[in-house]
């Protein structure tokens, strides 16, 4: 980028620009050129900018987006994981998570091998899904 180019053309040993200085000079340079130079003079930088732009999407800002997809992509593998241990063993599983903090984004989440909850684990479908929706309103 311009700012760079001016930092780096300074003799050793002399103090850099700050960042105000810097725009007024380059808003200086940036002001008389047409549409067309603009263009010339920013397509070098461009990709620069782009790598910059997908790199934030990784950051720490987007963290709860990560943690929630992480969530969900190992809830569905261990879900997977519990009804192959069902069709192979006969054992029946009821699983239920729910969040740690206040500050997790995802729902409580239940999942059960058994169609029938009631001879298995002493539970109703109401009483599992009466017990799922009490841990949205429970904090740790």
């Amino acid at each position: 980028m311009r700012s760079d180019q001016i930092n780096t053309a300074l003799p050793e040993r002399t103090p850099k620009y700050m960042s105000a200085q810097l725009s007024k000079m380059v808003s200086v340079e940036w002001k008389p050129l047409t549409l067309e130079q603009k263009k010339v003079v920013t397509a070098e930088a461009k990709p620069n900018v782009e790598k910059r732009c997908k790199s934030r999407l990784l950051g720490s800002h987007s963290v709860p987006i990560a943690s929630f997809q992480d969530f969900h992509k190992t809830m569905e593998s261990i879900t997977k994981q519990l009804l192959q241990l069902k069709q192979r063993t006969g054992v029946e599983v009821a699983l239920f998570a729910c969040r740690s903090s206040s500050d997790a984004y995802e729902r409580p989440f239940h999942y059960s091998t058994a169609l029938d909850h009631s001879p298995n684990f002493g539970l109703h479908k109401s009483k599992v899904k009466f017990y799922k929706k009490s841990l949205t309103k429970y904090d740790f």
